[in-house]
């Protein structure tokens, strides 16, 4: 299971791999952009026990997208895990637009659902759910097979989990 999540990682995030030296002479909005991924995975790992596998993006000569992948430890179902990815993507969206810094190299302000891309996998085997994605604002689900593939087995828009979201969240109180 873990090469077909790596496999899959690899894919979404657009791995890179470069020295130091490299990165130090990447644009500032390169590392601005890595700051506020610190900031958000530090918060999602704090409150939300979210572990930051992978980053990605498309930064070439501005801010088109940024990606974030994660590592849940725990077991989760459709329902934590679209509460997971709504909490994520907001979280990430608000900690790029408040950014005062980064706003000049954004594509456009406000940066929107569009713009970023979140995956989180679970190793855990009897986990309902073993992955999401949520990219072009849609939320795709996976459940993994008996030889450890994984299969699609839900999805929806952004708008449509966020009103579950909110609605789940207003007939709690």
């Amino acid at each position: 299971m873990l090469k077909y999540l790596v496999v899959l990682l690899y894919l979404f995030s657009g791995c890179k791999s470069q020295s130091i030296d490299s990165y130090k002479k990447e644009p500032k909005y390169v590392h601005l952009a890595d700051e506020i991924i610190k900031v958000t995975s530090e918060e999602l790992r704090e409150k939300k026990n979210l572990i930051l596998i992978g980053t990605g993006g498309s930064l070439m000569h501005e801010v088109k997208k940024i990606s974030m992948s994660y590592l849940y430890p725990g077991s989760f179902n459709i329902a934590e895990t679209r509460d997971l990815v709504i909490f994520a993507s907001q979280l990430f969206l608000k900690n790029i637009n408040i950014n005062e810094e980064i706003k000049p190299y954004l594509i456009h302000d406000p940066f929107q659902i569009n713009d970023i891309k979140i995956f989180i996998s679970t190793q855990n085997e009897k986990s309902p759910i073993r992955a999401v994605t949520l990219s072009s604002e849609k939320l795709i689900f996976y459940i993994s097979d008996k030889e450890e593939v994984l299969k699609k087995i839900h999805e929806e828009t952004y708008e449509e989990a966020l009103k579950i979201v909110e609605n789940e969240k207003s007939s709690k109180k």
